[in-house]
């Protein structure tokens, strides 16, 4: 198990007792991960990449241990692919919580988040994030390969330069993304709570993008080095690009596909609203298509 803390200002003996406590009541054996602010801040920055852990639970230095660590260290086991860390709700009535009163910058949810107790999984979180975009060919038309993977779908797709085309009318059509987007003009999502016709145009929806789940899984059936790739991130960039190349070949050249188990739906919270123009159109699709 592996514990991190940052130590800073006057709060040493805080922090020790926090330690103290944690491995007091831990049982398994307990890897300590502790940042200063101390005249090593090069060998800090260098540190704080945690190049070796996949995971650990990180508390600040007021946080006293009344239970073994090993029980929040548990929880790990319990996330899905997609998640990168969990955290607690601040508070959990929003009628006294700190955010919902006196905050004056956007928060998640209604009480806001405590990020003084985090698990988070090191791995995922290094990762380099891939956004693709593809026909129902399954022919790879746009790639983006540069960003962690700590970062929302959402919003790797609004730095994109297809984005910037799309908004401004260069391209026709519109692509099809799940939950985790807002709703636009350009790119149409399911709706999350559908009634009959709706329930209609969102299987149409997942039958069609299920073309761009299935390249995820073709990519990596066809080159066995994307399940584990042991390179920089600019390395293994330039790697992914260049297997979205020849998958493509391989695709306008007829080639055998490969059997690929069956496409998860990743969908991620959604971060940014919907268009009114893009939610009005998606109901002009129902009203044509699926009434």
């Amino acid at each position: 198990m592996h514990l991190a803390v940052v130590a800073c200002g006057q709060r040493l003996q805080e922090t020790l007792t926090m330690l103290k406590s944690a491995v007091m009541l831990s049982i398994k054996p307990l890897c300590l991960h502790i940042f200063s602010e101390d005249q090593l801040h090069a060998s800090f920055i260098e540190a704080l990449i945690l190049k070796e852990v996949d995971s650990l639970v990180y508390v600040d230095s007021d946080i006293l241990f009344l239970q073994p660590v090993d029980a929040l260290w548990s929880l790990l086991a319990h996330s899905n692919a997609t998640q990168l860390a969990a955290m607690a709700p601040e508070h959990e009535d929003p009628r006294i919580a700190w955010y919902s009163r006196f905050a004056h910058h956007p928060y998640y949810g209604r009480t806001g988040i405590n990020s003084g107790v985090m698990l988070m999984n090191m791995t995922r979180i290094r990762a380099t994030y891939f956004k693709m975009v593809c026909n129902a060919d399954c022919v790879i038309s746009n790639v983006v390969a540069k960003w962690p993977g700590s970062v929302h779908d959402s919003r790797i797709f609004r730095a994109s330069e297809i984005y910037q085309c799309l908004s401004q009318g260069e391209f026709s059509g519109v692509l099809l993304g799940d939950r985790g987007y807002g709703c636009q003009p350009f790119l149409l999502t399911p709706f999350t709570d559908p009634q009959e016709a709706q329930q209609a145009y969102n299987h149409a929806h997942a039958r069609t993008r299920a073309r761009v789940e299935m390249i995820f899984g073709l990519l990596k059936a066809r080159f066995h080095c994307l399940h584990k790739l042991r390179v920089s991130p600019v390395r293994a960039c330039d790697i992914t690009v260049a297997c979205a190349v020849l998958h493509n070949v391989a695709c306008l050249r007829k080639e055998r596909a490969p059997r690929v188990p069956p496409a998860m739906d990743w969908d991620n919270p959604a971060i940014f609203p919907d268009d009114d123009s893009g939610r009005l159109l998606r109901d002009q699709y129902v009203l044509n298509y699926f009434s």
